[in-house]
């Protein structure tokens, strides 16, 4: 069993943060002028980056004997290597478990997956490896 955790983006890591704070100091300079609006401002702004770490933290992908699981958060996917049909390199934006752009993205009988290891290049070599051989 391997365990490759996402790569994570500075820049990325940066808007969340940036708005999170942004959220807080934005509470801090409207505390004089409206008592509400500065409570909404954190509230807003502790929710955000509370959502952001129950989702984010850990992120990280598994491979088993049989499968591959991806963990983000609270959140767990598991993809079958049966239903595995390509593995190749991606900078696709969409949604995805991963914390970076440089991804992996993972191709399945009903669907794909993205997912952004830190070791990119092992990760596509090991999970390679442990797909059934088609003719």
């Amino acid at each position: 069993m391997s365990i490759y955790y996402s790569k994570v983006d500075g820049w990325l890591i940066g808007v969340i943060i940036g708005s999170v704070l942004f959220c807080i100091v934005l509470g801090i300079f409207i505390y004089n002028q409206s008592r509400i609006g500065s409570y909404i401002c954190f509230g807003s702004g502790l929710f955000t980056g509370g959502l952001f770490l129950l989702f984010a933290f850990p992120c990280k992908y598994t491979l088993t004997e049989d499968r591959v699981i991806i963990q983000s958060g609270f959140l767990r996917q598991e993809a079958l290597y049966s239903q595995i049909t390509g593995v190749k390199k991606s900078n696709n934006p969409l949604s995805a478990p991963a914390l970076s752009l440089q991804r992996v993205k993972i191709t399945m009988t009903n669907g794909f997956k993205l997912v952004s290891p830190k070791n990119r290049e092992q990760f596509i070599e090991e999970l390679k490896s442990k797909l059934p051989i088609t003719p």
